[in-house]
């Protein structure tokens, strides 16, 4: 994430904050810039401080159990593995420390389940460094934190009659959205397996299951789906092809 030019973060207000050490960060994520931008735009603030950086989920684990940060910035794609899980895991290690979710999984899909995982926070990496540093304030006041988009479109969710899913993805179990999104990022079955911890035949059962509630016929069209979704952002219609 990279710092906007010429900003500057304010730092605290809080007297009671400004005299406490800073908050410790750590940063799990896998693109060093992403890591450059958001030390620099946290130190500037004179109340946050770096104490550790992982870009693997082995280095990720093993730095959270032994610095046991404040928060945690974590990105769901970290080491190209679907990181709903390892939140969740880092949760139960480490219950007292917040985790910030800061990644380029889209929140209208990825962030209700990883809310659930224990997550306290969830941004896109379009956020700026100033939606980033007030969205570790607020989950340090005990609050969740998220943006004003994904905030708007839980409301009107909330105010929906019927309570109906705003698309068929968020109809989608948290393991059958993860098999999509991997279909629509070009991975194979077995790359899928691999990736997932599973055996092939429980991807092969996943991808029925997501051909019946899409509406789809084939595998070939599950797959073009899943590519139209992660490329361009559109959303299979239910039943557009099983008449």
């Amino acid at each position: 994430m990279a710092k906007k030019k010429g900003s500057r973060v304010a730092s605290f207000r809080n007297d009671e904050r400004a005299e406490a050490a800073p908050v410790r960060i750590a940063i799990l994520d896998d693109q060093p810039l992403v890591i450059l931008g958001l030390t620099v735009a946290l130190e500037e603030t004179g109340n946050f401080t770096l104490c550790g950086q992982a870009t693997t989920i082995p280095d990720a684990r093993e730095l959270v159990e032994q610095v046991r940060p404040d928060v945690t910035i974590l990105d769901l794609s970290l080491g190209g593995r679907d990181g709903v899980e390892f939140l969740e895991e880092l949760h139960r290690a480490h219950p007292a420390g917040k985790i910030l979710v800061l990644t380029a999984c889209d929140e209208n899909l990825y962030a209700r389940w990883a809310f659930r995982a224990g997550a306290d926070g969830y941004l896109m990496k379009t956020a700026g460094p100033e939606e980033v540093i007030a969205a570790l304030r607020s989950i340090l006041k005990g609050n969740k934190a998220a943006s004003e988009s994904l905030q708007q479109a839980a409301l009107a969710r909330a105010l929906s009659e019927g309570g109906d899913p705003v698309t068929p993805l968020h109809g989608l179990s948290q393991r059958e959205l993860q098999v999509f999104s991997h279909l629509g990022g070009g991975k194979t079955s077995s790359e899928i397996a691999g990736l997932l911890s599973l055996g092939i035949k429980t991807i092969g059962t996943y991808r029925e299951r997501l051909k019946d509630k899409l509406g789809l016929l084939t595998g070939i069209e599950l797959e073009e789906a899943a590519r139209q979704y992660v490329r361009n952002g559109i959303v299979p219609e239910v039943g557009k092809r099983s008449g």
